[in-house]
Order: structure tokens, then C-alpha cells, then sequence
């Protein structure tokens, strides 16, 4: 059975008969975000320690122990930043010469990404020590061999960093230059060793998770290609009813677990765009009990109150699932969520005054997205709740575009 086989047909066989006005939001798991990220904060912060001593027993035995305690600390750091730079550097030039959409780029706490006219940067408010890069294909030709290169390129950064410093360092001699080339060498080292190990990430995939899939081929390889050829089309701006079937219909595919929620975040627009709203409905309600990590688990609280309120045109199940959602400082995405689930909300409500203020901003909003495709359904949406009141008694709307795909990243260390 494939890693995420079992948790899916689990998922699935307790959703049977579910949807939003059955389903309570006291029901679903605790968002999983601050338990896994201390967790995996941590253990990166072990690791960090036990390999710098580590790198000091092997490359600084040289140096008198004062100058030990007190600036090769800071060059041990100062490498580890530059050697996850160094990593995320050969994901990036992979990704434009195989024809790559880059879409986001992090290394540490400074992130990229692509808006609808031009690129954005903000400081990430959590401590990260690792980075990445969220691209996507261009075209399908060679689709597969271009994807092993992009995802093979950041290993391949850190083990040619690993013998370029080990180099410089043995010929360079003693001092803190050669030093801090020793450093870079013993993090290039164990970053090469590390994403070669079948080490198992929750929620994410690692590049050896991605290379293993894609090396064996198969209908994971499929799966795993489809989503990222699936946000290209999406981010050329091809709406999500518009998709091909082929690439939406092989996404029930059963792999790992996070590309079966990435499939199945697809699938919900498919459906939802293409007015088959049972079949999308059932979709959010396993979406929803899945152990969302950082705001994800609060923009899909939204989107159920977007669906009750807009799609089934039902105020009180969109006042259960928006009662109890924290209102905490918000991100542009969460922003976003919320703007248009309060703006569907008002419009259910009959608040005609109310609801227009809200979908016009959350239409600018929209204006930014980058994904032009999820973009085009949610304004389009957004224009029908301005230019008319809701109407209980008529049929329902023609848009549903809703949640943006989560970008399949290529993660690293």
C-alpha cells in the first residue's frame, strides 16, 4: 500500500453520506500547524547543534579553543544560510532552462512570489531554516525527465559546493577563510547525504520523496505530474472547468497522502467550477477534516462558508462554519478568504449594501492572484453578488471557481 493509501480510504470511508450542514466544525482535527512546526523547528535546531559540533571536531581542530567560542560559531551559521541559498539556487536555474513557471521563491525568512503584475517579498513571520521553490511546467513535452532535472538540481547544487569548498579549504591553508569554507563544505555535505535518505516529511514533499516518484513512474509519477501541469494551466489562466478531463479524472488516483490532497483540492474546482456541486460538496468535507498545516486549515474554514453561503445559498449552515474562525492577523490568502466568505455571507443574508462593499474588495483582492485561471471563477463570482441580490428562489449561480491549488513546492532541507 502507497504512503497515503491507507489515511485516504480511511478519509474516505468516514466522509460517506457527509456534507456541510451534517458535518460540525468541533468535528475536525485541531489545526496541526504550531504542534508540527515546533516539532520540526526543533529537531532542525538538534540537528544544527550536533553538526556543528560535529563540523568543528572535523575541519577547526587546528585553531587555538578562545577563537572557537567566539567567531566560528557565527561563520557555522553563516554557511548553513549560504548552503540552503546554494540549494534552492540549482532548483531555480533547473527551473528556467527545462521551461519552468516559477511562481514563489524562500530561502529562510525572505519569500518571492509572483503576483498578477510582477513579483511581491515579505518577511516570513516564522523562524524558517530551510527554503523553497514552487515552479511548474511550461508545455508537456518531455514532461517527466524535465521534472527529474529540476528536482534533481538542488542536490546536485549542494554536492557541487561540498567539493568545491573541501577544495578551497585544503588549499587555502589555516584562518578563518578556510574555515568558513570548511563549514560550507560539512553543511553541502550533509544536506547531499540528507536529501539522498528516504527521510519521511508530514505534509511536504522532500526532493528524495519527489525523485522516488518520479524515477519509478507509474500512476504516482502521473498523479505527481498532472498537479503541477494542472497550476500551470491554472496560472496561464485556463479556468478550472476548462481543464482537461484526462488530467482531472486521473487525480483519484490513490499515492502519497499529500499529493491526494493536492488532487483532490483540484478536483473540488473542477466539480465545483463545472456546477456538479454534490460531488464538489462531498469533496470539501474530506478536505476539511484533513490536519491542515499553517493557514491552511482556516482558508478552507472559509471556503466552507463561501460554499453554504454562495453555492447552496444556505445563511445559517455559513454562519456554523463561520462562527468560531479566530480572527488573527491575516496573510494575503486568509485575507482574501475572508473577505469573499464574509462578502457570499452578507449576500445569502440579504445585506445587499453590506455585500457589495465586501465582494468589491475582495474582487481587488482577486485582481492580484497570479493564478489567473481560479482568479477568473472567483471574480466572475464576485461581479454576479454585485450586480444582483441574492434570489433563494432561483437557480444557482454560474461561477464557482473557489481555492486556489496549494503550490506543489519543491521542498528542501
Amino acid at each position: 500500500m502507497l504512503p497515503g493509501e491507507k489515511a485516504m480510504n480511511e478519509s474516505s470511508s468516514n466522509n460517506t453520506g457527509s456534507t456541510l450542514n451534517t458535518l460540525s466544525p468541533q468535528d475536525l482535527p485541531a489545526p496541526a500547524s504550531r504542534r508540527l512546526e515546533m516539532s520540526r523547528r526543533r529537531r532542525m535546531l538538534i540537528g544544527m547543534a550536533v553538526g556543528g559540533a560535529i563540523g568543528l571536531t572535523l575541519s577547526i581542530k587546528d585553531l587555538e579553543l578562545p577563537a572557537l567560542s567566539q567567531s566560528l560559531i557565527v561563520l557555522l551559521v553563516i554557511a548553513w544560510f549560504a548552503n540552503v541559498a546554494i540549494h534552492e539556487a540549482g532548483h531555480l536555474a533547473a527551473a528556467c532552462l527545462m521551461r519552468y513557471r516559477v511562481v514563489a521563491l524562500g530561502i529562510h525568512w525572505f519569500v518571492a512570489y509572483r503576483v498578477r503584475k510582477g513579483w511581491r517579498f515579505k518577511i516570513s513571520v516564522a523562524p524558517a531554516l530551510s527554503g523553497f521553490v514552487s515552479a511548474f511546467p511550461i508545455g508537456a513535452n518531455r514532461l517527466r525527465m524535465r521534472a527529474i532535472a529540476v528536482v534533481a538540481a538542488g542536490p546536485v547544487a549542494s554536492a557541487t559546493a561540498f567539493i568545491a569548498s573541501a577544495l578551497i579549504q585544503s588549499h587555502t591553508g589555516r584562518g578563518w577563510i578556510a574555515e568558513g569554507f570548511g563549514a560550507l563544505a560539512f553543511w553541502s555535505g550533509l544536506t547531499t547525504f540528507l536529501t539522498i535518505l528516504p527521510l519521511k516529511v508530514r505534509y511536504a514533499l522532500t526532493d528524495h520523496a519527489q525523485f522516488r516518484i518520479l524515477a519509478r513512474g507509474g500512476s504516482p509519477a502521473a498523479l505527481l505530474l498532472a498537479n503541477h501541469s494542472l497550476c500551470s494551466l491554472s496560472f496561464e489562466g485556463i479556468r478550472p472547468r476548462n481543464w482537461p478531463s484526462r488530467l482531472v479524472e486521473c487525480l483519484d488516483d490513490q499515492a502519497d497522502i499529500e499529493l491526494v490532497r493536492s488532487a483532490r483540492t483540484f478536483k473540488y474546482n473542477w466539480l465545483a467550477d463545472s456546477g456538479r456541486l454534490d460531488e464538489a460538496e462531498a469533496i470539501l468535507v474530506w478536505l476539511l477534516k484533513q490536519p491542515w498545516t499553517g493557514e491552511n486549515a482556516q482558508i478552507w474554514r472559509y471556503e466552507a462558508v463561501w460554499f453554504a453561503a454562495f453555492h447552496r445559498r444556505d445563511p445559517a449552515v455559513a454562519v456554523k462554519w463561520r462562527t468560531g474562525i479566530p480572527e488573527s492577523a491575516a496573510g494575503v490568502e486568509i485575507g482574501r478568504a475572508k473577505l469573499r466568505a464574509d462578502a457570499a455571507l452578507a449576500w445569502a443574508n440579504g445585506q445587499t449594501r453590506e455585500a457589495v462593499d465586501l465582494a468589491v474588495k475582495a474582487r481587488a483582492a482577486c485582481e492580484q492572484m497570479a493564478d489567473a485561471g481560479i482568479s477568473a471563477g472567483i471574480r466572475e463570482a464576485l461581479d454576479l453578488m454585485i450586480a444582483q441580490p441574492a434570489d433563494h428562489s432561483s437557480g444557482k449561480p454560474d461561477s464557482f471557481s473557489a481555492v486556489q491549488p496549494p503550490s506543489s513546492e519543491i521542498t528542501s532541507l
